[in-house]
């Protein structure tokens, strides 16, 4: 598990796979990075593969900010840069893909492709 320090709060993330287009996982709400694996063992053979561990979960820190949707997002467009990624596919799941959804209003140039997973809007 690595660390980067990411808008004020350290946040533990993995790298799987070493080819082919950069993917982001983002987890729901408790759930950390890992509770991905079957999923990873699927896309790490033919995708670079972000998993990571939301503020507050698994071995993240806690915040001295807020949880907003946003903050989230902007998290995830931190692990982008840290990791040297200019874009990639996002897939949320429950709250990851709220978290997701904001990903792409916010850092749309980031998003290769979006994929919502038993999410909402919000609201």
């Amino acid at each position: 598990m690595l660390r980067a320090p990411i808008n004020g709060t350290e946040l533990a993330y993995e790298i799987a796979g070493t080819g082919g287009s950069p993917v982001v996982l983002i987890m729901g709400l408790g759930s950390p990075g890992a509770a991905w694996a079957l999923q990873l063992l699927g896309l790490q053979a033919d995708h670079r593969v972000l998993t990571f561990d939301n503020r507050c979960v698994g071995k993240s820190a806690r915040p001295r900010k807020g949880y907003s949707s946003s903050n989230m997002a902007a998290d995830v467009a931190g692990l982008l840069d840290h990791v040297g990624w200019d874009d990639a596919h996002i897939v949320g799941i429950s709250m990851g893909g709220m978290i997701a959804q904001h990903v792409g209003l916010d850092f749309r140039e980031r998003v290769r492709s979006l994929t919502l997973v038993a999410t909402h809007a919000g609201g």
